[in-house]
């Protein structure tokens, strides 16, 4: 509930910053509505824009700076082991077919993490104010966390990793003062990793996770001729990631994990 606070309230911003700032403009340039209304006479839909820094169409790269909390939960883990070790307390041990089986309760852990982003994409406008692109972002998590949990042989690692997002943006421009409020949908990458503790040998890790849909709002502002601002919210939508299992020393371990991601991100682009 939060997250969806959280994001109706970015959206709301945006919405009030942008029509206050078109407001403002129609007042302090109504001496140049003649001059606009013979640009609407060239045949097309989009209003040409009366100062050059406003322009919004074309290529563009940038970088980013982002803050992400990731949560990965576990659940439906089991330990199959043959002989009667030790079962620990918050287990449910079952014997059966020679093994022993140890259900223990879901886990997780959630932290924060930041991401470094290198941002290349393509936008244009169409049908007078709308606008759409596609956009490409190169990324670096920082910020490793571990968690191990009291008596148990399970731990959950959050991962430093290198990535790819891929977002197609739509939104709405208000020409006037340079703002674009958009909306983004596309693909995200989420990792982590299990931690497996084993007798005299270093913990083994599992890892899961992979490329999951995303969606999300945000607000640009054009500085200049070449410069734009932004700020977005992106949440990722997750399913478990079944069929998650590892086998050493006469034991196997099986578990689902479910990542899932939402995030912040302040940007600055350059147009090309």
């Amino acid at each position: 509930m939060k997250k969806v606070f959280v994001c109706s309230l970015l959206f709301a911003f945006g919405v009030f910053f942008s029509v206050a700032s078109s407001s403002n403009s129609d007042v302090s340039n109504a001496g140049d509505s003649g001059d606009k209304a013979k640009n609407l006479d060239n045949g097309d839909d989009f209003l040409e824009l009366s100062e050059p820094e406003r322009i919004v169409s074309g290529a563009y790269w940038g970088v980013g700076l982002g803050w992400s909390r990731i949560s990965h939960k576990l659940s439906n883990i089991q330990k199959v082991s043959a002989g009667s070790s030790a079962t620990p307390a918050s287990t449910t041990p079952v014997e059966g077919a020679g093994n022993r089986v140890d259900n223990i309760a879901n886990l997780s852990s959630s932290a924060s993490q930041y991401d470094l982003s290198l941002i290349a994409g393509f936008g244009a406008p169409f049908y007078k104010n709308y606008y759409a692109g596609i956009e490409f972002s190169m990324f670096k998590r920082f910020g490793q966390r571990k968690k191990d949990f009291d008596g148990e042989d399970i731990g959950i690692k959050h991962s430093s990793t290198m990535g790819l997002d891929m977002d197609v943006r739509v939104g709405y421009l208000f020409p006037e003062n340079g703002n674009l409020l958009y909306a983004t949908i596309g693909f995200a990458r989420v990792l982590g990793r299990v931690t497996l503790k084993k007798k005299d040998a270093n913990p083994a890790e599992v890892s899961f996770g992979s490329f999951y849909p995303t969606f999300g709002v945000g607000v640009e502002h054009k500085v200049d001729h070449n410069w734009s601002i932004r700020g977005d919210f992106r949440m990722c939508i997750t399913s478990k990631d079944d069929g998650k299992s590892y086998k050493a020393n006469k034991t196997e371990w099986k578990f689902d994990a479910k990542p899932s991601r939402y995030a912040f991100r302040i940007s600055v682009t350059r147009s090309i």
